[in-house]
């Protein structure tokens, strides 16, 4: 009857004929063993059928990217999936054990790679269609919908290890812990590249070029695109009013994007934050150095970037 209403009970009946078996092996309960083989044998196929409907219900979700559709369900209970076959299973040596870590695995892995794959097919989107503002739109609203999910499970899988899950699966958890902090910090960034595009693109795009002049021991003065006169309409662009401004409406826009996570939306601010001081660092040891007979420099400070960045 419990596999009946729930199939996912059948890993924990495993356990419990294991353990009968351990007790007739050796005897004379011919008949007993036979029934408990039979039965665990069954108990496995029902397991593996549910795994694979599993299976079959991660891979047959539709995520729509040309909006934002927030927390895909398998992301919500994926931690609780995972704590309801450690429950059943436990820390026992019995083939339980191995069928259990098997299937976790076999759903956290087709979890990521669907993740993931929308990440790639967004940003190839993106790439052939550079002047689309769909694709582009829809690279962002990619971004937006994995930092929601990867968070949400983090979240989930935190919490499960702070209960304390049993000592045996603490490696398994790690694993799919890492994997998770790996992807949100390769979507964060991507994240950033996108919504900093508005606020100072046009400055990321000209001290990254006149790095890369550097690096290949050229003179950016020397190159017209990015001599004095080029410099000055950068700066000009991003005037100390503009630039208030800019990161006001980024903050809104960020809001706007998280408004059902506001603990992401604190972290990936955060996240934001850290990135634009670092840059503007940058900025201006590119300008000592490179630029410093023009007397060019930056129309806003780092204590102003600090402070519009820490208004709301």
């Amino acid at each position: 009857m419990g596999t009946r209403f729930d199939p996912s009970q059948a890993v924990g009946m495993l356990v419990a004929v294991a353990k009968a078996l351990d007790l007739c092996r050796g005897s004379d309960q011919g008949f007993l063993i036979n029934l408990l083989e039979r039965s665990s044998d069954k108990l496995e196929t029902l397991f593996q059928s549910y795994i694979s409907e599993q299976a079959r219900a991660i891979e047959a979700t539709k995520v729509v990217t040309k909006k934002r559709v927030g927390v895909l369900p398998f992301a919500r209970i994926f931690p609780k999936f995972i704590a309801h076959i450690e429950t059943l299973v436990g820390e026992t040596g019995y083939t339980a054990r191995a069928i259990a870590d098997n299937a976790c695995s076999r759903i956290s892995r087709l979890i990521f790679d669907t993740l993931e794959s929308l990440l790639r097919e967004a940003e190839r989107n993106a790439q052939k269609n550079t002047d689309d503002k769909d694709a582009q739109k829809e690279q962002l609203n990619t971004h937006v919908l994995l930092l929601e999910n990867m968070y949400v499970m983090l979240t989930g899988l935190q919490s499960y290890k702070a209960r304390g899950c049993g000592s045996y699966f603490m490696p398994t958890l790690d694993t799919y812990l890492d994997h998770a902090q790996v992807v949100q910090r390769k979507v964060t960034r991507a994240y950033i590249k996108d919504v900093l595009s508005r606020p100072m693109g046009r400055l990321v795009s000209f001290f990254d070029a006149v790095e890369r002049c550097l690096a290949a021991n050229k003179d950016p003065l020397a190159i017209p695109n990015l001599g004095k006169s080029q410099l000055k309409k950068v700066i000009q662009a991003h005037s100390n009013s503009s630039m208030r401004e800019n990161i006001k409406q980024l903050y809104k826009r960020v809001e706007k994007h998280f408004a059902n996570e506001p603990k992401l939306r604190m972290i990936v601010w955060q996240s934001i934050t850290d990135d634009i001081l670092s840059n503007y660092q940058r900025f201006v040891t590119v300008l000592a150095r490179t630029y410093k007979s023009t007397n060019l420099s930056l129309d806003f400070t780092q204590a102003e970037l600090t402070r519009w960045l820490n208004e709301r």
